[in-house]
């Protein structure tokens, strides 16, 4: 317990220096440059066929996911489907709204962080809550890890015995219950 004390004691420290504020500002601006970097090339651009975040939509159907999916799963799907349409515009603003809850939430974080930690007798008090707070989140976490592991085996499992989809040609069953118990393992992290 004594380590995490000390590592909270030493992010609590280096909060306050003027280094943490331009790594905070460095990476918002990175992330930023990124963000339009996408939106510029990623746009109508010549040779690109307006396939971008910023394209005009000239067809009326509802090509895309859904209807590649729908096809898939068709008993006499064709085995390739041709070219993937892009993304629907609705994802990239999911993702804009998704972004922002982050960001509020990291503010927010820092707001409070940044409050004054009170006398000493609150700060035993504090002490005592953190403690019992990183003794459950402890048993949580070993719970769920444990529990974790026995849905990955039976994930991997599952997808052995199971026959590939017909739009994954070539694909043992072995390959895909690696993958997909791999992409399980990664989302748990």
């Amino acid at each position: 317990m004594s380590s995490v004390k000390a590592l909270d004691m030493w992010y609590r420290t280096f909060r306050n220096t003027s280094i943490f504020s331009w790594i905070r500002i460095a990476g918002v601006g990175v992330a930023g440059i990124m963000l339009v970097m996408y939106m510029l090339t990623s746009s109508n651009a010549p040779g690109r066929e307006g396939r971008g975040f910023l394209r005009k939509r000239t067809d009326s159907g509802e090509d895309g996911l859904m209807q590649a999916t729908h096809m898939a799963s068709q008993p006499d799907a064709p085995a390739e489907l041709g070219e993937v349409a892009p993304l629907p515009i609705m994802l990239y603003i999911v993702a804009v709204f998704a972004i922002g809850g982050l960001v509020f939430a990291g503010w927010l974080a820092q707001w409070v962080l940044a409050k004054d930690e009170g006398d000493k007798k609150m700060q035993e008090v504090s002490d005592a809550i953190r403690e019992g707070a990183a003794g459950f989140l402890s048993t949580q976490y070993t719970t769920i890890f444990k529990l974790a592991v026995v849905v990955l085996v039976a994930v991997y499992f599952l997808y052995s015995v199971r026959t590939p989809p017909r739009n994954l040609p070539g694909v043992q069953s072995s390959s895909l219950a690696l993958c997909v118990a791999i992409s399980f393992a990664v989302g748990c992290v």
